[in-house]
């Protein structure tokens, strides 16, 4: 049984990954599922690091976002659990598409 979940689960995430693909940049790439679960992720980024100053405030909630994804994904590694680290490294370049048309504002304003 865990074989075919982990199966179904691989075909669902390459489909999805193949819609991000296809999907120009914009704001519709918040309209993700996972939109809310990295926005958490992101606002608390920018908690945790405004102690560090300005620039690591802003920074920081790209960077705990793509960070949470990375930190689970050494917990596995070290757990040698080879299939959850592929599915965080996953995450973690889906949270890079999420933060997209961000990173494109950002840059616009300056």
């Amino acid at each position: 049984m865990t074989r075919w979940a982990r199966a179904a689960l691989v075909f669902g995430l390459a489909a999805w990954t193949i819609q991000f693909a296809r999907t120009p940049l914009s704001a519709d790439a918040m309209d993700s599922f996972l939109h809310l679960p990295d926005l958490i992720f992101h606002e608390a980024g920018h908690v945790l690091f405004a102690p560090f100053g300005q620039f690591m405030t802003v920074l920081g909630g790209s960077l705990l976002q793509v960070l949470i994804p990375i930190i689970a994904g050494v917990a596995f590694f070290r757990q040698e659990q080879p299939f959850n680290v592929a599915i965080m490294a996953w995450w973690a370049g889906q949270n890079f598409v999420d933060l997209a048309p961000d990173i494109a504002d950002a840059r616009s304003l300056s």
